[in-house]
Order: C-alpha cells, then sequence, then structure tokens
C-alpha cells in the first residue's frame, strides 16, 4: 500500500456544484452538436468511489479520468446520436453495425477529450495502491436513465479547486481607514439569475406559473456587496437547517 500525503479541503470544496460545472457546461456544448433533440446531464456533486473502480479502468494511462459505459448506455446513446431506436430494422447488415459503432466510439472520443480538457494534468501519485479515494459522476440522459459513469483521480478535483481558487493572497495590515470602517456591516445579495417577461406577459402571470431563469442549476452565482460592488462566480447556494444559504466558492481577495 502507498501512502501519499493528501492536501486538506473540505469535501465541498472540491467536489461540490462548482467542482461539476465545468463537466456539466462540456456535457452541454457536446449534446448540443451530437444529439437530437437529447441532453446529457449530471448531479451536482462528485461522489466517493473505491479507487479501484478508477484503476481498474486507466489501463491505458488516461490520465485519471475514465468514462465507463453502464448496462443498456450504448444502446441509449446510439438511439440518442442518431434520433431513432437501433433496433434489428436500423441494423439491417454487419456493414452497419460496423458505422453504428464506429459514430459511438468518436462521439464518444470526442465527449471524453472535452471532459478531460476541463482538468489540470493528472498527479502520477494517483496510481495503483495509492490510498486517494476516486470518485465518481453519473451521466444520464434527458435526467433519466443512465448512460456512463465519469470516474475521476482525486488530484485531479484536489488541482481543479486550486485552480478555480486562485494563488493565495497575504492580508495586508489594516490601514487607518480600514481600522475605521472596521465595525462597519454591508449587506450580501446572491443573483440566482434573470428573466425578461414583457409587460402583458407580466400581467397574465398566475399562481403556479413558472419563469425560467439565465443561471444553470450548477453555475456559480453573482455576489453583490451593498449597493454596487459586484462578485460574479463567487458563491453557490445550500441549504443551513430551514434556510437557503450561500457557500463561498472564490476568495474575497478575488472579488
Amino acid at each position: 500500500m502507498i501512502v501519499e500525503p493528501c492536501p486538506w479541503l473540505p469535501e465541498s470544496g472540491f467536489t461540490g456544484p462548482s467542482a461539476v460545472e465545468p463537466v456539466a457546461r462540456a456535457l452541454d456544448l457536446w449534446s448540443a452538436e451530437w444529439l437530437t433533440g437529447s441532453r446529457l446531464a449530471a448531479p451536482f456533486a462528485w461522489e466517493r468511489a473505491d479507487q479501484r473502480d478508477l484503476h481498474s479502468h486507466d489501463r491505458n494511462g488516461a490520465g485519471g479520468i475514465h468514462l465507463a459505459p453502464v448496462a443498456g448506455g450504448r444502446a441509449s446513446l446510439a438511439t440518442a446520436l442518431f434520433g431513432v431506436p437501433m433496433d434489428e430494422r436500423a441494423r439491417r447488415t454487419v456493414a452497419d453495425d460496423m458505422l453504428i459503432a464506429d459514430i459511438i466510439e468518436a462521439a464518444s472520443a470526442d465527449l471524453r477529450q472535452r471532459i478531460e480538457a476541463c482538468f489540470p494534468a493528472a498527479r502520477a501519485s494517483d496510481r495503483p495502491g495509492s490510498t486517494a479515494p476516486g470518485y465518481s459522476l453519473p451521466v444520464t440522459l434527458n435526467g433519466g436513465e443512465a448512460v456512463f459513469t465519469i470516474h475521476a483521480a482525486h488530484s485531479l478535483l484536489i488541482a481543479a479547486a486550486r485552480l478555480r481558487a486562485g494563488p493565495s493572497r497575504k492580508p495586508g495590515a489594516l490601514a487607518p481607514r480600514g481600522e475605521a470602517l472596521a465595525d462597519h456591516t454591508v449587506t450580501l445579495n446572491a443573483v440566482i439569475g434573470r428573466n425578461r417577461v414583457a409587460l402583458p406577459d407580466l400581467e397574465r402571470l398566475g399562481i403556479g406559473d413558472v419563469i425560467t431563469l439565465d443561471t444553470a442549476t450548477t453555475a456559480p452565482l453573482e455576489l453583490r456587496v451593498g449597493p454596487s460592488w459586484r462578485a460574479r462566480d463567487a458563491a453557490t447556494v445550500t441549504l443551513a437547517d430551514a434556510h437557503f444559504a450561500i457557500r463561498i466558492e472564490r476568495p474575497v481577495q478575488q472579488w
């Protein structure tokens, strides 16, 4: 067994919504280019998995990321790619099967490259026998049946979290003006999204109507500090007891 020193971060710091958002964006872009009226989606957090799950699929040295199809996943993906069920009527000859398999392989390879591009290069410490945990992210088709699972090495998620946070900055001493404002408070507002509605449509709104906002459910939110100071991609929404809460995703010095 290989024991590796591991930097500490809270679990939510590298597995929460901000860690999934680059992958979710890659899934959206890939779906728009490859799929016919369908969309791949993922949950809001990576799940802890057995590290052996990653290494059992990573025999070719893929660099800490692997796409593992689930049972029936390739057939569902083929149907979404072509827009028609890939049953025996669609596969009449061996040549048909080979062509369909080639297209699925090309699409899967393109998706794998896009997901790998979401992460910094893997560290060599994530090798068989390492004690670092692995993580997985199930990917579903239209929010329903699972198509495949993304396996990621622990060090990849740590490196991605550090990349999002940026270099650390040593806080300077309070200036005299800062000391004078030390007890001053400001109001924090989280902006969850926006939409524009025509006035006639606004007058017709009733109880139960739903208005879609322009923010993806996995995207970091904008914070407003006081009346005008804006901090983009600074927080995500979470729950604290019976209240909504915000989790800070970037240091205040980077707002």
